[in-house]
């Protein structure tokens, strides 16, 4: 997640229901890793300020962050990923 673009933060929204809101985060340059660290200001700043939308986005960005690996994870997974790159690269 936190590597999304804008663009895929936007097919998120989408795929979320939230696309009304997809203008103001087009707008405001909302990658992955500002999407994780957005706060309540940041929110209505967005236009997020109708209750349903702002109950359905907040239940949206809590799915994503329990999904999230953490730190250690991520460094993790960041290094064997690029493990098997270069072996797929220099072959057997």
């Amino acid at each position: 997640v936190r590597g999304w673009s804008v663009e895929q933060v936007c097919d998120w929204l989408r795929s979320r229901g939230l696309s009304a809101l997809e203008g103001s985060f087009v707008e405001n340059d909302i990658t992955g890793a500002e999407l994780l660290s957005l706060d309540t200001n940041d929110r209505l700043q967005l236009g997020i300020s109708q209750v349903g939308v702002r109950k359905r986005f907040e239940e949206a960005i809590e799915l994503l962050r329990q999904g999230e690996p953490s730190g250690r994870e991520a460094a993790e997974a960041e290094h064997s990923e690029g493990s098997s790159a270069e072996d797929r690269e220099t072959g057997p």
